[in-house]
């Protein structure tokens, strides 16, 4: 049986991280090595014979351990590598063996430079947990710096400072003088050696309260203050699901029923982690509702996967039954599961008839998860010249199909010989057909969807290019490789 296929041919490097010619990359990088295909000799002594990074200017192996999954060889280096320094690494021909039995015909060799100067990695905080009240406050954060930078202010937006500690060594501050019966917030950022400070890290508020002593102090004012006492979900949570319901903000008197109207709260949605979509919040459609002591927001609408959204309530906007305010603004965020990043779906056509409008009889397509490597499409039989179509298509987390190009492949594939078409490749294989994985149900569903946004008004098969307004998406995007 003669089969086509559309792949690169023979054992070869696909791409690598840091890419070649990478410079200020992190001192602590690993490596990652990604191949056409799978190889034999996986073991990590093999690897290591395969493949040595080095100090480009001594030539010194570093020290680290191999490791291989799924076509990807990672290095991860035994301690940091030095700052501003090259490195090559290079992956000796004929050491690595595919499953076929091919190799590198000739030596891979990248080089990548690190950064003179490691701009210090951002804090993360521990304890007070977000939107505490306590007497003692002893504030605790996680970093790989050991110098940092601590601010204290009465407001969100850090407009005046209350307490600042510059080149503070430590993970632990105890911070003095601050008033009771106040809200504050905080922040940490870490800094370097040589002075250069890294980003901020979230701002976490607590309600420092007057904690005076019971058994000395028999005027101690018990009087009950109007605050936030529990956001639901809580600040930073992660994994909150997209069926979600309502938004509780939980306060410590009851609330006057007029106080809030929905157009006071905003509820900004952004994507989090897709180079594909705008940076540019939108708006989540509630209503609100007050019960009590609590404000409980009813989203009207499913929450998208992959999204920060952040809850933002006005100072003084909200009041208690005896005309208490809050003078500082209201703020958290919480974020969706991350789901994994698009997968490329591709669609390959074969029109056996002797027009490429004529109706089609087979099908192929295969799954790729990582768009850096090459595809294998195979036909089940011989195809006459100018009846393969070639689409290219999107999956936004396997429910959503979009369309982004089309490119014909106007090339005969009955002479046997490979044939190279811009970054696409075709030939003639022999593959046993029970090694051909079918796609999952969701898979063929949205190539079902797909197909049909190719086709016109009569149903017949039509290659088109979507406009950027139908895709949402930058256009036109054809520098990927397959």
């Amino acid at each position: 049986m003669e089969l086509a296929y559309v792949g690169g041919k023979g054992l070869q490097v696909v791409s690598i991280n840091p890419s070649r010619y990478a410079t200020n990359v992190p001192v602590s990088a690993s490596i990652n090595i990604v191949l056409s295909t799978d190889i034999i000799n996986v073991d990590e002594a093999s690897l290591a014979s395969a493949v040595k990074i080095r100090q480009a200017n001594s030539g010194v192996d570093v020290p680290g351990e191999f490791s291989y999954k799924s076509r990807t060889i990672t290095f991860i280096p035994s301690d940091y590598l030095s700052p501003g320094e090259s490195y090559t690494v290079t992956v000796i021909a004929n050491a690595l063996i595919a499953l076929d039995g091919s190799t590198m015909a000739s030596n891979y060799i990248s080089t990548f430079a690190t950064s003179s100067s490691e701009t210090p990695a951002i804090p993360t905080l521990l304890s007070p947990a977000n939107y505490s009240m306590l007497g003692d406050i002893e504030l605790k954060w996680l970093s790989e710096s050991d110098l940092h930078t601590i601010q204290i202010s009465k407001s969100n937006s850090f407009s005046t400072i209350v307490i600042e500690s510059v080149a503070f060594s430590g993970n632990t501050f105890v911070p003095t003088e601050l008033e009771p019966n106040q809200q504050y917030y905080w922040r940490v950022k870490g800094v370097s050696n040589d002075g250069s400070s890294g980003a901020w890290s979230e701002t976490w508020t607590f309600y420092r309260e007057d904690k005076t002593d019971e058994a000395g102090d028999q005027d101690e004012d018990t009087t009950e203050h109007f605050k936030v006492e529990s956001v639901s979900p809580e600040s930073q949570s992660s994994f909150v699901p997209v069926t979600l319901k309502n938004i509780v903000i939980n306060y410590t008197k009851s609330l006057a029923e007029e106080s809030l109207a929905d157009d006071q709260i905003k509820i900004i949605a952004r994507p989090i982690d897709d180079e594909y979509l705008e940076d540019v919040p939108y708006y989540t459609d509630f209503t609100v509702e007050v019960e009590g002591k609590s404000v409980k927001i009813a989203l009207n609408q499913e929450l998208e996967p992959t999204t920060e959204y952040r809850v933002h309530i006005g100072k003084n906007l909200i009041a208690s039954v005896d005309g208490e305010t809050i003078s500082e603004d209201i703020s958290w965020h919480f974020t969706t599961p991350l789901l994994p990043h698009y997968t490329t779906v591709e669609l390959v056509r074969m029109d056996i008839g002797e027009f490429i409008q004529d109706v089609s009889d087979d099908y192929i397509h295969r799954v790729i998860h990582d768009v850096s490597k090459w595809a294998d499409f195979i036909a089940e039989r011989p195809v006459s010249e100018n009846n393969i179509s070639y689409y290219r298509c999107y999956v936004r987390y396997e429910t959503d199909m979009r369309l982004l190009n089309t490119q014909i492949l106007k090339q005969a594939v009955q002479s046997g010989e490979e044939v190279k078409l811009g970054d696409f490749q075709i030939a003639k294989k022999q593959v046993n057909p029970a090694s051909i994985t079918m796609a999952t149900k969701s898979i063929k569903d949205n190539l079902d969807k797909c197909e049909k946004s190719l086709r016109g008004s009569k149903g017949k098969a039509r290659p088109r290019v979507a406009t950027k307004s139908e895709t949402g998406y930058p256009y036109p995007l054809t520098q990927r490789r397959f």
